[in-house]
């Protein structure tokens, strides 16, 4: 619950043909970033357990899970990283 950690989003385009002046879908479908860093002490005891992961959003075909945390004191100075996200049942649809 201490020191560097990343977030992370992500997003999928099945690239449908773009409607009413549309574009195609581009760029990454993965982002990440460096949380603030968390200096190791009694301060990191303000932030709860992190939660069972969520289930996945998708049978097969790839999807997401989140698992969560909360701020146990002084909720808005909390600059962790409260949620975390990453890729669950990635294997094809059969």
């Amino acid at each position: 619950t201490c020191g560097k950690s990343f977030r992370s989003r992500i997003r999928t385009c099945t690239n449908p043909e773009p409607k009413n002046n549309g574009r195609l879908c581009i760029g990454t479908e993965r982002e990440e970033e460096l949380c603030p860093e968390i200096i190791c002490s009694d301060q990191s005891l303000r932030l709860s357990s992190w939660t069972d992961w969520d289930t996945c959003s998708n049978i097969c075909g790839g999807g997401i899970q989140k698992r969560r945390r909360t701020c146990l004191i002084n909720e808005d100075k909390c600059s962790e990283c409260l949620e975390e996200t990453r890729l669950c049942n990635e294997l094809p649809c059969p």
